[in-house]
């Protein structure tokens, strides 16, 4: 899923733990909430 925005896929998609841990080594920009 490297097509779609961090910035939209973090505050939409982010809300399980494995899903934040994920998203937070492929996106550093993008912190999980």
């Amino acid at each position: 899923r490297k097509g779609i925005a961090p910035g939209e896929y973090c505050e939409n998609e982010i809300t399980q733990a494995s899903l934040a841990e994920y998203y937070s080594s492929l996106s550093p920009d993008c912190e999980p909430v």
